[in-house]
């Protein structure tokens, strides 16, 4: 499976800066010699290739091959209890400081681990669900994926990955479990089960892609998540596969992921963009094609300015705009429709 990254288009004007490009003509006249000057930004990167591995061990030997000193392993033992056979929630950020986020709602209460297999919630569970590493495994208690982001050492840029592994616990369905991976558009990039297996039985999946092309990794937790602690598995006469988790194994977020948070075309003639994830030489990209751009001196990694990106904002027109960065990330899109702001900067 691949995932190209674009061949984004560059302009370069020959001429020198506008004020106030604002009227149809001009914006016309600049596009005509913008078409002329046009040179691609990049070549056409390789395509993405993944492995999939069932063994945690060749997962993780294979990951520090790749990408030495980029792994992350989260087991959840290290989580604090006030009683010693209990399940309790833990906030998305809990392992922020391994460059994860556990969902995309940062105030989710629906992240369980538990200190006796989740016996606490219902007494069978503790025999279906068997720790892979003592003593703490982890559960999502609604429908749907549990969902995982990467972010950089400041904990706050949006990243991507190229790995990403977990134990599952007690699969006895196909096509209940596994790992869907997404890129930054939502492009999804693979969807990979575990094959069903024994009552309790732990087993591994982990995928590695060749560069780092992952935004997001869902989670998929068997049936009825919503109903976790009050739903029976298969294997004590219910009809639904009640599945958990153990250790998660994931390289940490390496790629600076430019992401869009505003957009304004100022008074001034500038194009602003203010985001998180501008790496120094990021560009503005209208519809596709890329112009100069400058980052702010005072927030070089947020805020974008182009005189040249503004003279092909036509009033009452929706363009497409995206920030790609040097080594040729690209944001997601934002639509935007020219409206002037009042601005000194």
């Amino acid at each position: 499976m691949k995932s190209d990254l674009p061949c984004i288009p560059r302009r370069r004007f020959v001429a020198g800066r506008w004020p106030r490009p604002f009227t149809m003509i001009f914006s016309l006249a600049i596009l005509a010699i913008g078409m002329l000057s046009s040179v691609p930004a990049s070549t056409a990167t390789p395509p993405a290739f993944f492995t999939v591995f069932t063994s945690k061990a060749a997962f993780e030997a294979a990951l520090d091959a790749q990408a030495p000193n980029t792994r992350f392993n989260v087991n959840w033992d290290g989580i604090g209890f006030a009683s010693p056979n209990s399940t309790k929630a833990i906030a998305p950020n809990t392992f922020v400081a391994r460059q994860i986020l556990l969902d995309t709602n940062s105030v989710s209460a629906d992240l369980l681990v538990s200190n006796d297999n989740f016996g606490d919630l219902r007494a069978n569970y503790a025999a279906n669900f068997p720790t892979f590493s003592p003593k703490v495994n982890f559960k999502l208690s609604a429908a749907g994926p549990q969902k995982n982001v990467f972010v950089l050492a400041d904990r706050v840029t949006p990243a991507l990955s190229s790995a990403f592994g977990a134990i599952f616990t007690d699969v006895e369905k196909s096509n209940t479990s596994g790992l869907v991976f997404t890129d930054q558009f939502g492009k999804e990039l693979g969807r990979f089960f575990v094959p069903p297996g024994a009552n309790g039985l732990n087993q591994f999946l982990g995928v590695i892609f060749s560069r780092p092309v992952v935004a997001r990794v869902d989670v998929l937790m068997g049936e009825r998540g919503a109903d976790f602690g009050d739903v029976d598995d298969v294997s004590d006469g219910g009809t639904a596969d009640v599945v958990v988790t153990d250790d998660f194994v994931f390289q940490r977020g390496v790629v600076k992921l430019p992401t869009i948070k505003s957009v304004a075309l100022r008074s001034n003639g500038v194009l602003g963009v203010t985001g998180i994830g501008f790496a120094d030489g990021a560009r503005i990209v209208i519809n596709g094609t890329s112009h100069d751009t400058v980052n702010n001196p005072t927030a070089p990694d947020r805020r974008l300015g182009s005189i040249e990106a503004a003279a092909f904002i036509q009033p009452e027109r929706n363009v497409l705009v995206q920030v790609v960065n040097p080594d040729g990330t690209l944001s997601k899109g934002v639509l935007f429709s020219s409206k002037v702001e009042q601005s000194d900067e």
